[in-house]
């Protein structure tokens, strides 16, 4: 064990890890444990500058009864491996390796302490799966299917029929739309519709062709002139907030350079003393990843 500034035992040590060891400092509480913190630094420049307040910081929790444990994760710090070799998944292994250590240590609930882009990487990762577990963008993209599905059924089932969708392959792929739910909806509104059951007559065909030219048709072309000016309209708007996203993300960032003026918008902003820096950094990854995406929405083709 070892001693701090103010008296403080901690205890550095290396952690075995697949590739590598990891650089930790295991602070213990002063007496018994409340809770257990894991603190997961930022990266680069910010890392380096922030080392002291984390010391600090940990040390305060220990006081309060609070098990502090600090890792340098792969690439970074004094542990193994370069910054440039440093893979998402080797980061979340030394996470779950430091947390079964800190469990050995502590014997208490861990709460994770993370640093700004951690916090950012880890929203990212989150929104990533919540999204995927809610499948919000193929549930669009099945209804978008069976919405075009009944139009072709509009105009095919006068003359007696259907698209293609209704027709369920002997061995249908893993992807294909028709094993899907709108799939068996479709087909399930075939067989509820049956055949047309009138005669194919010229007159029967020449009644088909004007309701199709007097009816379906110009109602068709009606809805998606008026698609296309939405459509437009949205483009526009979201490229004007993409391109305006990205010129403050730009002007940020540029003044994160100039001390005296990230003090200045703090005061303009009455943010806390220190949390200036720390706010331009989020907004700084937050608008361009926020543009990014706006910029890929707007050339999707819904």
């Amino acid at each position: 064990m070892s001693a701090g500034a103010d008296s403080r035992p901690f205890e550095p040590f290396f952690l075995p890890a697949s590739v590598g060891e990891r650089f930790c400092i295991f602070h213990p509480a002063a007496g018994t444990p409340r809770g257990a913190v894991l603190y997961l630094h930022p990266f680069a420049d910010e890392m380096n500058k922030s080392r002291r307040m984390a010391a600090l910081q940990a040390r305060a929790l220990a006081q309060r009864d609070f098990s502090v444990l600090q890792i340098d994760l792969f690439g970074c710090g004094d542990s193994s491996g370069e910054f440039g070799e440093a893979r998402w998944e080797l980061w979340k292994d030394d996470v779950a390796l430091a947390i079964a250590a800190l469990r050995q240590r502590a014997n208490a609930t861990v709460h994770l302490w993370g640093g700004i882009e951690v916090g950012v990487l880890a929203a990212v990762f989150g929104f990533t799966i919540w999204g995927d577990r809610r499948r919000s963008h193929k549930k669009w993209i099945a209804y978008r299917l069976l919405a075009e599905q009944v139009r072709h059924l509009t105009f095919l089932w006068p003359l007696g029929a259907t698209s293609i969708a209704a027709r369920l392959p002997m061995r249908p792929s893993a992807d294909d739309p028709r094993i899907q739910w709108t799939g068996w909806l479709y087909r399930a509104w075939v067989r509820q519709l049956g055949l047309a059951t009138d005669r194919m007559s010229p007159a029967y065909l020449e009644w088909c062709r004007r309701m199709l030219r007097e009816t379906e048709i110009p109602s068709q072309r009606v809805y998606h002139d008026r698609a296309a000016d939405r459509y437009q309209h949205l483009h526009h708007v979201v490229h004007t907030r993409t391109e305006a996203l990205f010129v403050t993300a730009f002007v940020l960032s540029v003044v994160h350079l100039f001390e005296p003026a990230v003090q200045f918008l703090g005061r303009l902003a009455r943010l806390p003393e220190g949390l200036a820096g720390p706010a331009l950094t989020v907004l700084s990854v937050f608008l361009p990843a926020r543009a990014a995406a706006l910029h890929g929405w707007a050339g999707h083709a819904d």
